[in-house]
C-alpha cells in the first residue's frame, strides 16, 4: 500500500468501516484490518440502502476466524427497503472470505465486478441469502480454500454471471456455479514477495484478455481499472488491467489526487503495508 488514504484499524468484531447510512460511496481507500479477533475490512449493514465501493485495497494482518474483507448484511435485522451494493475494481487479500453475504441481506441488488481476491482461508465470494439479485462478472479468486460459494444459487430471483476466474477444478458450466473458467499457475507479476505484493496481471496469465467489456453494462458502467488506467478490449479479469503506456488521462469525474490508489501502473500495483 501507499501512504495515501491509508487506514489501519485494530477494531474487533466489526469492520474498520461500519456503514449504516444510505447513499455511501467509497473510492480509493486502503484498509489494514489489524484487530486480534474477527476483524473485518468494510462492514455494510443491510440498512445501508445504496453503497458503492471501488478502487480499494484491503489487507488483513490481525487474527480471528470470521474476518471478511467485505461483510454484507451481518449483525443486523432485515431491511425494510432493499437497496443496492456495488463492488468493483477492489483488491483484498489474507482474509477469511473476500465477500461474505449473510441471509440478512434480504433482496438487495448485489453487483460484484472486476475484483481480485487472494489468499483467502475460506472463499473468495460466499453468499447465503436466497433473495438477493446477483450480478457477478470478471472476478479473480486466487489461492482460496474454495473460490466461489453461492448457496442454492439456482433459486435466486435474478442471477447474471460471466467471466469469473478461479482455480477450482470441479465447477460445471450451466449449473449455477458462478465460476466460469479455471486458471492455472500464478496470475500476478510478483505475488510471493511479502513486502511488495504486485497484483498486476502477469503477461500470458489466464486472466489476461479473458474478461467481458462492462463499459455498457446495465447494472454498472465503468471503463477504468484500480489504478485509473483505461481498460482495453478484451478486458482483463480482476481489478488490474494490463500495462499500457499511451493511455489518455483518466477523466471519469473523480480526482485521482483525492482518493485514487497512488500507484504507477507502468511499474506495478504495490499492495504492501
Amino acid at each position: 500500500m501507499t501512504a495515501k488514504y491509508s487506514l489501519t484499524a485494530e477494531r474487533e468484531w466489526y469492520g474498520a468501516l461500519y456503514i449504516q447510512n444510505t447513499n455511501v460511496k467509497i473510492d480509493g481507500l486502503q484498509i489494514e484490518s489489524a484487530g486480534a479477533n474477527s476483524n473485518i475490512g468494510i462492514d455494510i449493514s443491510v440498512h445501508s440502502e445504496y453503497v458503492d465501493v471501488s478502487n480499494c485495497i484491503l489487507r488483513r494482518t490481525g487474527g480471528g476466524t470470521s474476518a471478511n474483507a467485505f461483510d454484507i448484511g451481518a449483525a443486523a435485522p432485515p431491511a425494510a427497503i432493499p437497496g443496492a451494493v456495488r463492488l468493483w475494481n477492489n483488491i483484498a487479500y489474507e482474509y477469511n472470505n473476500g465477500v461474505w453475504v449473510s441471509w440478512h441481506a434480504q433482496g438487495i441488488a448485489l453487483t460484484i465486478y472486476n475484483n481480485t481476491f487472494v489468499d483467502m482461508a475460506g472463499e473468495g465470494i460466499h453468499i447465503e441469502d436466497q433473495t438477493i439479485r446477483l450480478y457477478i462478472k470478471n472476478n479473480l479468486v486466487f489461492n482460496a480454500a474454495r473460490d466461489y460459494y453461492i448457496w442454492n444459487v439456482l433459486n435466486l430471483p435474478v442471477e447474471e454471471y460471466s467471466h469469473n476466474l478461479g482455480e477450482d477444478a470441479a465447477f460445471t458450466p450451466g449449473t449455477g456455479y458462478v465460476q466460469t473458467a479455471q486458471g492455472s499457475g500464478d496470475m500476478f507479476v510478483d505475488y510471493v514477495t511479502p513486502d511488495n505484493k504486485n497484483f498486476c496481471i502477469r503477461d500470458g496469465s489466464d486472466a489476461q484478455d479473458a474478461g467481458a467489456d462492462l463499459s455498457g453494462d446495465l447494472q454498472l458502467q465503468f471503463s477504468n481499472d484500480i489504478a485509473g488506467d483505461i481498460r482495453h478490449a478484451p478486458w482483463d479479469i480482476g481489478a488490474d488491467e494490463g500495462t499500457f503506456t499511451n493511455d489518455p488521462p483518466y477523466t471519469s469525474g473523480h480526482d485521482p489526487a483525492k482518493g485514487a490508489v497512488d500507484v504507477a501502473l507502468d511499474t506495478n500495483i504495490s499492495a504492501h503495508i
